[in-house]
C-alpha cells in the first residue's frame, strides 16, 4: 500500500473455486457483504430457473468488477472480471482488468498466465503493456531468465519510446541479470515468521519495538474479539490500525489494537515508530492509501496524548507524507519519511528534516539525493546510528523482484554512498519492506508477502512480519554493475531473429563525406566511435542560444538519443549477432534485408549513394566482427555450408520525415537536432531462412 502499497484480504471470506476457459485456476476470497448476498440469491434462484434466463452479460460482470475494484475489494473484482472474461473469452477488454486485479492482489502466478494470454493474442494492439506486466510477474516468481527476455522484448519493440515503462523495463532487465548472478548471496542464514499469534490471514506490517518485550505493528485485523473499539461494518471493511504484542513464553502474544485516540475513526493508522527520547509514537494517518499525514502521540507513563501533526513543512497538502522514522544523529533529532512531494527524483522518495528548537518544528525537508532515490519508489526508511547506515526499500535498484531492502552508508546526510542490496533471505522475489534492526536485542524485523506466510490459497497476497537474529549491525558490500551480455535469449528458429532486429545510426554525411562513391572501406564500428566522440559538439550546437527549461530539455533529448539510440543500437546489434551466429552454427543459411535512410540535407541522388555506403559499412563490419567468425558465412566458405546473403535497399532521403529540416544554413535543426539524427540510420529490416 502507500501505507505499504500492498493490498490485502480485508473481508471474512468464502472460498469460491473456478477455472477459466484458458485453464487458469483461481480461488476468490472476501466478497463484500452485498456481493455475498447477491451471490447467495443467485445460487438459490438458479435452483428454480434455468441458468440461461438469469445469465449476465460480460458488460454487466465487468460493471460489477469495476464497482468492487473502486471500493478496494480486489477479491470481488477478480471474481467478477473472471466471469466477464469467461463469458467472452476472446475479448481482451475483459481480460486486462482481470489480469490487473490479480496483479494488484499479488497473485503472481495467475496474473502471469493472464498477461501471457493477452500478449499472445494477435489483436492485443491496445494492450502492448501486457508484456511488461507479464515480465514483472515472472520476476516476482523468481523466473529471472524469462522475465529478462520479456523486459528486453518489451523495451525494444513494444514500449512507448521514452516512457517510464520503457525506462523501467531496461532497469528490470539488468536487475534480473543481477539477481541470477547473486541468487546465493546472503547476509543471514535464516528468517522466521513471527507466528500465527500475531500474523493472520489478513495483513501485518511494520513492526517497531517500544521496549525489549513490546511490539507495535500495523494490521487490518478488525474482527478481534478483544478489540477495544466498537467498529461499524464500513470501519471493519476499510481500516488499517495499530496493534501491540508482548513477548511472553518465547512467543509474541497479541494484545489488541492501541488506544482509540491514536486509532482515529475514518482513517488508516499505520507505520509506527517509537522515539524513546521524547516518548513519542510517530505514525501515518491516512485518508486513503495515497494521502497520508505524519502525526505523533506522547506517552506520559499511563496514557497517550491527543495526536498532533508534526510542526513545520512535513505534511505538504495534496501529497503523500508517510512511513516516518525519527532518530538522533550527532545530537540532532532527525526525521526520515517517504513522500511524492515536488522536486523528487521519481515517485515516492526518501526525504529528511531536522528539528529546530528555535522554530519549535522541523526544518524544510531535503531529498536524500539521486544515489538513494530513483525514478521508481523508495520507501520505509530506517536509520541505524550504530553503523551510520540508512536502510530503505526500493523497487528500482538491482534486486530480486518487487521491493527489496537496501542500505547506504551515510556519515553525512548530504554525502551518502550508493545503496547495496541486503541479499537473499532478507530479500525475496516478492516485496520486502520495513527493515528494522535492534542490535542491543540481537533481532531485526522485515515485512514481506513472500510465499510461506499465514495466508490461504494465494500465498503471496498479503504481508507478514518476519524476524531474524543477529549480534551486529547488518552491513553489505557495494552493489556491482550489471554485465548485460550475461543473458542471451534462447531462440529455436531463424524467424525468431526478427524479434531482435537492430537499428544503427550515423553522423551527418558519414562515411566518406562529400563523396559520390557507393562503397566504403570503413566499418560501421569506426563510424559509431566517431559519432560517439561528437556528443559534446551536438550538445553545444543544439543548445546554442537556448536557456532555462528549453535548454535543459534539449540536453536531455541529446543525452537520451546517444544513450538509447546510438549506444543502444550497437548493444542491440551485438545481441542480434550472437543469436544469428547460433543459427549459422546449426547450418541455417539466411537472407538479411538491410534498408538505409538519410536526412534530406543533400540532393536525392547523393543521399542514395550515401545510404549505399552506410549499408556497405555494416557488411564490412560483419567481415571483421569478433575476429572474423562471421566472414566464412558471407564468403560461402563455412564448413557446414551455411551462408549469408544480403538484400540492400538504399532509400536515401525519400522516406525522411517531412518535419526534418533540409536547410543547410540551419544546421541546428538539419544536422544537430534529434529529428535529423533519427533520419540518419540503417535498419536490418528482416531475416529469412534461405531456401
Amino acid at each position: 500500500m502507500q501505507l505499504t502499497k500492498l493490498h490485502i484480504v480485508d473481508r471474512k471470506y468464502w472460498m469460491i473455486g473456478y477455472k477459466t476457459s484458458s485453464g487458469i485456476k483461481h480461488y476468490s476470497k472476501g466478497l463484500p457483504c452485498y456481493h455475498r448476498i447477491a451471490l447467495v440469491l443467485s445460487i438459490l434462484l438458479l435452483s428454480f430457473v434455468s441458468a440461461t434466463s438469469w445469465a449476465q452479460s460480460p458488460q454487466q460482470w465487468k460493471k460489477h468488477g469495476d464497482a468492487a475494484a473502486k471500493e478496494g475489494d480486489l477479491n470481488g473484482a477478480i471474481y467478477y472480471y473472471q466471469k466477464a472474461a469467461d463469458s467472452d473469452s476472446s475479448n481482451l477488454e475483459y481480460w486486462m482488468p482481470y489480469a490487473n486485479a490479480l496483479r494488484r492482489n499479488h497473485d503472481y502466478l495467475n496474473a502471469a498466465s493472464a498477461y501471457q494470454l493477452i500478449f499472445e493474442n494477435p489483436f492485443r494492439t491496445k494492450y502492448e503493456e501486457s508484456l511488461y506486466w507479464w515480465a514483472m510477474m515472472l520476476q516476482n516468481l523468481g523466473n529471472y531468465e524469462e522475465a529478462a527476455h520479456n523486459f528486453k522484448n518489451y523495451s525494444n519493440y513494444h514500449a512507448e519510446k521514452g516512457s517510464f515503462l520503457q525506462l523501467n523495463s531496461d532497469q528490470q532487465f539488468k536487475s534480473c541479470i543481477w539477481a541470477m548472478k547473486h541468487e546465493t548471496d546472503s547476509l543471514i542464514k535464516e528468517i522466521r515468521n513471527l507466528g500465527s499469534d500475531l500474523n493472520s490471514n489478513y495483513t501485518e506490517f511494520g513492526g517497531t519495538l517500544l521496549n525489549d518485550s513490546t511490539l507495535v505493528y500495523s494490521s487490518l485485523q478488525y474482527d478481534r474479539e478483544d478489540s477495544s473499539l466498537v467498529l461499524t461494518e464500513k470501519d471493519k471493511a476499510n481500516r488499517v490500525m495499530l496493534y501491540s504484542a508482548v513477548w511472553r513464553d518465547s512467543i509474541w502474544v497479541d494484545l489488541g489494537n492501541l488506544d482509540s485516540s491514536i486509532n482515529e475513526r475514518g482513517v488508516h493508522t499505520a507505520n509506527a515508530c517509537w522515539f524513546e527520547e521524547k516518548q513519542w509514537l510517530i505514525y501515518s494517518s491516512c485518508s486513503d492509501y495515497s494521502h497520508c499525514k505524519i502525526k505523533y502521540s506522547e506517552w506520559d507513563g499511563q496514557s497517550w496524548s491527543e495526536p498532533e501533526e508534526l510542526a513545520g513543512s512535513i505534511n505538504l497538502e495534496g501529497f503523500n507524507n508517510t512511513q516516518p522514522f525519527l532518530c538522533t544523529i550527532k545530537g540532532k533529532t532527525t526525521l526520515f519519511f517517504a513522500s511524492n512531494r515536488p522536486q523528487g527524483k521519481g515517485q515516492l522518495d526518501i526525504w529528511y528534516a531536522q528539528y529546530n528548537k528555535r522554530l519549535k518544528g522541523f526544518t524544510y525537508p531535503r531529498n536524500m539525493g539521486k544515489k538513494v532515490n530513483s525514478p521508481g519508489n523508495e520507501i520505509t526508511p530506517y536509520f541505524l546510528s550504530d553503523s551510520n547506515r540508512l536502510f530503505f526499500s526500493s523497487d528500482w535498484h538491482y534486486g530480486y523482484g518487487g521491493f527489496d531492502v537496501f542500505s547506504s552508508e551515510a556519515y553525512s546526510l548530504r554525502s551518502v554512498k550508493a545503496p547495496a542490496n541486503a541479499g537473499q533471505v532478507i530479500n525475496s522475489p516478492a516485496n520486502d519492506l520495513y527493515f528494522r534492526s535492534y542490535p542491543s536485542n540481537s533481532v531485526a524485523f522485515v515485512t514481506s508477502n513472500r510465499e510461506g506466510g499465514f495466508k490461504l490459497k494465494n500465498q503471496t497476497c498479503c504481508n507478514d512480519i518476519y524476524y531474524f537474529e543477529h549480534e551486529a549491525p547488518i552491513l553489505a558490500d557495494t552493489v556491482d554493475e550489471v554485465d548485460s551480455t550475461l543473458l542471451i535469449p534462447k531462440i529455436e528458429t531463424v524467424a525468431e531473429l526478427n524479434n531482435y532486429l537492430p537499428v544503427l545510426y550515423f553522423h551527418n554525411d558519414q562515411p566518406n563525406p562529400r563523396s559520390l562513391a557507393t562503397t566504403t572501406s570503413k566499418t560501421y564500428h569506426e563510424c559509431f566511435e566517431e559519432y560517439l566522440g561528437l556528443k559534446k559538439r551536438y550538445l553545444k550546437e543544439y543548445t546554442r542560444n537556448k536557456t532555462g527549461n528549453d535548454r535543459d530539455s534539449s540536453i536531455k533529448r541529446i543525452d537520451h538519443f546517444f544513450k538509447k539510440k546510438v549506444e543502444g543500437g550497437i548493444e542491440e546489434f551485438d545481441l542480434f549477432m550472437d543469436l544469428l551466429y547460433g543459427q549459422l552454427q546449426k547450418g541455417q543459411s539466411v537472407v538479411i534485408t538491410i534498408k538505409g535512410y538519410a536526412s534530406p540535407l543533400a540532393a536525392s541522388d547523393y543521399n542514395i549513394h550515401l545510404t549505399k555506403r552506410r549499408i556497405e559499412s555494416l557488411v564490412n563490419y560483419l567481415y571483421v566482427y569478433k575476429e572474423g567468425e562471421i566472414a566464412p558465412y558471407i564468403d560461402g566458405t563455412a564448413k557446414n555450408g551455411a551462408k549469408i546473403e544480403f538484400v540492400k535497399i538504399p532509400f536515401g532521403d525519400s522516406k525522411a520525415a517531412r518535419t526534418t529540416s533540409d536547410d543547410l544554413k540551419d544546421k541546428i535543426n538539419s544536422v544537430y537536432s534529434p529529428d535529423a539524427m533519427e533520419e540518419r540510420r540503417i535498419e536490418i529490416l528482416h531475416v529469412d531462412l534461405k531456401e
